[in-house]
Order: structure tokens, then sequence, then C-alpha cells
């Protein structure tokens, strides 16, 4: 039994022995806590300027929609391209449309423009996850 659960330790560390792998996950831990730090900054900014459950809740849909609409749209554009560079482009994208956002709270600009901007920026997100699941495919070996 002590054999078995090695093992599967050792299973669960063997993508980290590939550099890639690294690089690949620490970006990953970057780009999610940029997401979340978004996230609650644009329900916060939604909040603040109309004072509306209902506005905040628009927010939350019109973030999510484009996964809805366009993802597997997402998967066609992660197979067909570089990988590396849809992630790429995908994060500098989302940061371009994240500096805008930005921009409309300190000129106290309107709500249906911050949410207009989530949604851009949940568009240039769809492409990203299908990307990264792909990528860790052809930097680990299989049996790691």
């Amino acid at each position: 039994m002590a054999d078995a659960i090695a093992s599967d330790r050792r299973g669960m560390r063997a993508p980290f022995r590939h550099r890639d792998f690294r690089l690949l996950t620490a970006g990953l831990a970057i780009s999610q806590t940029g997401d979340w730090l978004y996230n609650v900054a644009l329900l916060v900014l939604v909040l603040r300027s109309t004072g509306s459950a209902t506005w905040v809740a628009a927010a939350g849909v019109v973030r999510l929609l484009p996964y809805v609409l366009f993802g597997t749209l997402g998967g066609v554009v992660a197979d067909r391209y570089p990988r590396k560079r849809v992630m790429i482009a995908s994060d500098l994208l989302r940061s371009g449309v994240m500096l805008l956002l930005g921009l409309v709270d300190l000129m106290s600009g309107s709500a249906a423009l911050a949410i207009a901007l989530a949604g851009l920026c949940s568009t240039f997100s769809v492409a990203y996850a299908p990307a990264e699941a792909a990528g860790v495919q052809l930097i680990v070996e299989e049996e790691d």
C-alpha cells in the first residue's frame, strides 16, 4: 500500500519536471489572479456607479455570455493557430481592455460601457482555455 501512495505522489509531481509546464503553471497562476481581481473590480465598479443589483447581474451575464456563444469557436482557434501565441494574444488583448476599463472608472464612465468592455474582454478569453489544455498535452509526456 505504501508503494501505491508513493507512486501516486510521484505521479502528481511528474509534470513539474518539465520546465515549460512549470512556466505555464506560473503564468496561469498570475493570469488567474488578475482575472479574479478584474471580476471583483468590475462588479464593485458597476455596483458603485449604479447602486443596482440588476446591473451587477447584467455584468455577470454579459461576462459569461461569450463563452456560451463562442465557446466552440474558441476551440477551433486554439486548434488552428499556435497555442502559445493564442494564449499570449488573449492575455494581451484582455490586458488592453482592462486598461480601458480602468480609464472608464477613472473618468466616472457609464456602467453600460464597463459592461460592454467586460463582454469584449470575455470574448478575447474564449480561446485561452482550449489553447492551454491542448498546450499541456504537448508539453507533458503522456506517462507523466
